[in-house]
């Protein structure tokens, strides 16, 4: 998505800090992310939005918006990349797809994939419902109180990857740290939030309505060919139509390349990025953005990186 003439190189990201009531303190204390408040729920890593645009941090353009490099409106980037600190669990929710936004003149769907950096032992996260759960039982169930017993609750550990295609249910639990890629949207449809307030005493809006029209049951094999609807190949992670992501677990070197434009994003170690013979350092918590046509680039050190590349241009 270069579509200026501007030169381009890996660029680090100065991330965009988000307060929400769930958020932990790891973000700061273990990942260097700085915030005017205490705890930092989400560090928006690659974020290019009206409302929260990345800035380049190093090289010929430290400073400049990410969407005035490109040269695009903000909301013109498919691509939304974060760091999440659940130091309390998120509401139970639901996003809808492209289909369904258009319908209801919202902004795209969202399409999303998690992988798992921390968990404490014993913390899990909601994915889908149970086995044998129609969406009329739920709805019930959500109408009389009993949403709890209906959720698939999963244990998580380091390493584990999870995709949520749009309309599927979730819940990130407490005492997980995660990357997320995802389309850039914001769209969510909460439909439980264990009965939590706010710091002023008001409980958060749900939109039950919204989100029962948005659930699409799939079994695991129907998520599976959404998530690898492009092939598999070595290293993938996900490879949808909104985007492609691979996992590399580097000791020494390794040359790497992004079809399209994407990311690096760094969720252990540390080491050096190398282009055309100059040394870009990464370690964890890092996320470089890589523009189109920067061709093939080489990885150097102890780490792991988890890498995001979409082929389309998105919307301009």
């Amino acid at each position: 998505m270069q579509t200026n003439k501007k030169a381009p190189y890996p660029m680090l990201m100065t991330p965009v800090p988000r307060e929400i009531i769930w958020g932990g303190t790891k973000l700061r204390e273990k990942y260097g992310k700085d915030a005017p408040f205490p705890k930092i729920a989400e560090s928006w890593e690659l974020s290019c939005r009206d409302d929260a645009v990345s800035r380049i941090a190093n090289g010929e353009y430290a400073g400049m918006p990410l969407n005035e490099y490109l040269g695009i409106k903000a909301e013109g980037f498919p691509l939304l990349i974060k760091f999440i600190d659940a130091g309390d669990r998120l509401s139970v929710q639901v996003h809808p797809d492209d289909t369904v936004c258009d319908k209801n003149g919202r902004p795209l769907g969202k399409t999303e994939m998690w992988y798992i950096i921390e968990a404490d032992e014993g913390a899990q996260l909601v994915y889908g419902l149970k086995d044998g759960i129609t969406l009329e039982d739920f709805a019930r169930a959500v109408d009389s109180g009993r949403t709890e017993e209906c959720l698939n609750f999963v244990n998580v550990s380091a390493g584990d990857v999870f995709f949520i295609p749009a309309g599927q249910i979730h819940a990130i639990g407490e005492r997980i740290t995660l990357a997320e890629i995802q389309q850039n949207s914001d769209t969510t449809y909460r439909i439980y939030d264990y009965g939590r307030r706010d710091k002023n005493g008001n409980e958060r809006q749900l939109h039950i309505r919204e989100a029962l029209r948005s659930i699409k049951l799939r079994s695991e094999q129907e998520i599976e060919a959404v998530r690898f609807s492009r092939g598999r190949f070595d290293n993938c992670i996900a490879s949808c139509d909104k985007f492609t992501s691979c996992k590399y677990e580097i000791c020494g070197t390794r040359s790497l390349s992004i079809c399209g434009f994407g990311a690096i994003i760094c969720v252990g170690g540390s080491g050096t990025v190398i282009y055309e013979n100059r040394e870009y350092k990464i370690k964890t918590g890092d996320t470089y953005f890589i523009p189109e046509n920067c061709g093939e680039f080489t990885v150097c050190g102890n780490l792991t990186i988890i890498t995001a590349e979409v082929k389309n241009t998105g919307k301009e």
